[in-house]
């Protein structure tokens, strides 16, 4: 009976692991969230606030509210880059979860020490990967939330 306080880089393990998850938001602010880091990152996001989207969108003329800057839409490339991301994050998440059973079955015995070591170097690389994919997927997802409230504002 207890808690145990539980900070790590591995996501998949704290998604497997946590019952709550407590997330610094900034400006000191601490919150607590239901779940793993997974279900963190579904929260509804505080930009999804119907009430800000109204003030932003009384605060835009109409001539405003035509033009959005052209970077902040979303490209084509970039859209099928975001749904291309979204399909390989689980595979990749899969992969990773496979090859930590694989390590953690092999001894650090004399014939299989330097697989360990390979199949550990291997495990490092897919997380590496794995977190620089959850990044570009974040920035894309990010404008192409923007986007949609850019587009929903310009709307009549």
């Amino acid at each position: 009976q207890g808690a145990v306080l539980l900070a790590s880089h591995d996501r998949d393990f704290l998604d497997r692991v946590a019952t709550a998850t407590v997330v610094c938001e900034g400006n000191g602010r601490w919150t607590g969230y239901t779940g793993g880091w997974s279900d963190w990152l579904k929260r509804p996001s505080p930009s999804a606030q119907p009430v800000e989207r109204g003030r932003k969108q009384k605060k835009l003329s109409r001539k405003t509210r035509g033009a959005a800057p052209a970077d902040s839409r979303l490209s084509f490339t970039e859209a099928f880059r975001l749904a291309e991301i979204e399909s390989l994050i689980p595979v990749m998440e899969m992969e990773i979860s496979e090859l930590a059973d694989a390590v953690s079955r092999l001894s650090t015995g004399s014939g299989e020490a330097a697989r360990f070591e390979e199949s550990c170097a291997e495990l490092a690389a897919l997380q590496s990967k794995l977190e620089a994919l959850e990044m570009e997927w974040f920035r894309l997802a990010e404008k192409a939330e923007n986007s949609e409230s850019l587009e929903a504002a310009a709307r009549p």
